[in-house]
């Protein structure tokens, strides 16, 4: 007769390929034992392993979901400010080749208007004409002038409505529209246009070039066209 030790062992090595009534009546061994170590032959992970997984991995979750998050939010934001920039600079600079935008020539707004891809446009007032509801901690000036919003939600106010003798103009930009913060440097930004003929504008701005204006805004736009 098999001693246990080796019956034990032939029942590991059946595993679970013979009905359990054949390995008992082969090994003839108590049913009581038999079934002990079939079972014990079985590897599984206990309760504490996975709860010890489990806690792990939300750890890691806390870490690294956040991050993801705001990465993904930092490449739309950089992509929907670049698109309201390139919009805006694509017109003026446009109006300035032609020699069209130039100080003391025509209103900015008669020529930038017509020409931007927008889903609303307002013409004398982007406050009252909603399409910049959101709070601004930048010139009022700029929030009663025309304005516009596009596809992506940017909005963008302070395109003049007069001729500029300065050959500049401030314009106001906002990549989510009326979601917080709202605040200059963060989801706002101040522009300056210069479509003075040669020289420069305020802030050193060259003619013909855009620029964010000095202080957030500068800060904000060349850390977006930086990479």
């Amino acid at each position: 007769m098999l001693s246990y030790k080796r019956k034990i062992s032939s029942c590991y090595q059946i595993k679970r390929r013979v009905p359990f009534r054949q390995v008992n009546k082969k090994y003839n061994m108590p049913t009581i034992v038999l079934h002990y170590f079939l079972k014990s032959s079985i590897k599984a992970f206990t309760l504490a392993e996975l709860l010890i997984a489990l806690i792990i991995l939300g750890v890691i979750a806390t870490f690294t979901i956040p991050k993801i998050l705001t990465a993904q939010e930092d490449q739309k934001k950089t992509a929907v400010f670049k698109e309201c920039i390139d919009t805006i600079q694509q017109s003026y600079y446009t109006g300035w080749l032609e020699g069209v935008l130039r100080e003391n020539s025509v209103a900015p707004s008669t020529y930038v208007l017509p020409r931007v891809n927008a889903i609303k446009i307002c013409p004398t007032n982007s406050g009252t004409e909603n399409c910049w509801t959101q709070d601004a901690s930048l010139d009022a000036f700029q929030l009663g002038s025309p304005g516009f919003i596009l596809a992506s939600g940017c909005t963008v106010a302070g395109i003049s409505t007069n001729t500029v003798a300065t050959g500049d103009d401030y314009i106001i930009v906002d990549w989510n529209g009326p979601q917080a913060p709202n605040v200059e440097g963060d989801d706002q930004m101040v522009l300056i246009t210069c479509f003075k003929a040669t020289g420069t504008c305020a802030g050193g701005v060259k003619a013909g070039s855009f620029r964010g204006k000095a202080g957030a805004s500068r800060t904000l736009y060349e850390s977006l066209y930086s990479n």
